[in-house]
């Protein structure tokens, strides 16, 4: 959506608006020595792109996850075991908060990873957003 406003000077002026999309709500489940992603597109053309948003794991006896947020050519290497740049990356916690800037028209992947646990699932708990204005 576009809201148009007006200058004192009688010139007409695009305002940005705050758009917000929901990557991820609610409870997930990641099978040990396994991840989940999800894959999004920041739209072209958006302004102070971030994604914000809370995380609580559970399961196993440390109760832990590691969460990650990458450019595409990031989670390809990252997949493949490569170095890997990264937008936001957590280390193994039980509780965290994602906050990250991230740029407009690429891909991002968010990921939440169990592999380093052989035996035990883990249950999430999640509440993730991109946030952006256009």
């Amino acid at each position: 959506m576009v809201v148009f406003g007006m200058s004192s000077g009688g010139e007409f002026s695009l305002i940005p608006q705050e758009h917000s999309e929901q990557i991820v709500k609610g409870i997930i489940r990641i099978n040990p020595g396994t991840y989940q992603y999800y894959q999004l597109i920041v739209p072209s053309g958006a302004t102070d792109a971030r994604i914000e948003g809370t995380f609580t794991a559970s399961g196993g006896s440390g109760n832990d996850i590691l969460v990650m947020l990458f450019p595409e050519d990031g989670f390809v290497n990252w997949k493949y075991g490569y170095n890997a740049d990264n937008f936001y990356f957590s280390g193994k916690v039980i509780a965290g908060q994602v906050g990250a800037v991230v740029p407009s028209g690429e891909k991002v992947y968010l990921v939440f990873d169990n592999s380093f646990s052989l035996i035990s699932s883990k249950t999430v708990n999640t509440d993730i957003k991109l946030i952006y204005f256009k």
